[in-house]
């Protein structure tokens, strides 16, 4: 599966928020399915293309992979793109392992990882912004998955 870069997701954000386009270069690929999609990509590129070719060159390279995102509404797409939790949850090991630069144990280490995991875990109270309406949208398009869930 192609994962395109955390660059070329602030990019997109980037481009999101640019006064300069026509709408949100997003919604340009959001068609009904690949032809369509393609056809965006293509009226994206003549908007976009002279001044991010790399980031309209990989999208070609790898077009298959990343219109699978586009067939999902906004919602599913941005717990897709989201990876801060998991980001966030590593630089917290990082910082416990960072310190100390020995450990006399793999044991050692992984009751300092296990140790720190549930100090972030502890930590996690927030909520999901329109979880209600994502959840929604993943049980129309995963009805199987998220089904067995909520009985």
């Amino acid at each position: 599966m192609y994962h395109p870069s955390d660059s070329q997701f602030d990019s997109i954000c980037l481009l999101q928020r640019s006064q300069e386009s026509n709408g949100r270069p997003e919604a340009h690929l959001q068609g009904n399915n690949g032809r369509s999609s393609l056809a965006e990509l293509d009226r994206f590129e003549e908007i976009w293309g002279t001044k991010y070719p790399l980031i309209i060159r990989s999208w070609r390279n790898h077009w298959d992979e990343l219109a699978t995102f586009f067939k999902y509404p906004p919602e599913i797409r941005k717990l897709i793109y989201t990876t801060n939790i998991i980001e966030s949850y590593h630089r917290q090991l990082r910082k416990v392992t960072k310190g100390k630069s020995i450990f006399p144990s793999d044991e050692a280490l992984l009751k300092m990882l296990y140790l720190s995991t549930m100090d972030v875990v502890r930590k996690w109270t927030g909520r999901v912004q329109n979880w209600g309406q994502m959840l929604l949208q993943l049980s129309v398009f995963f009805p199987d998955r998220v089904g067995q869930h909520l009985r």
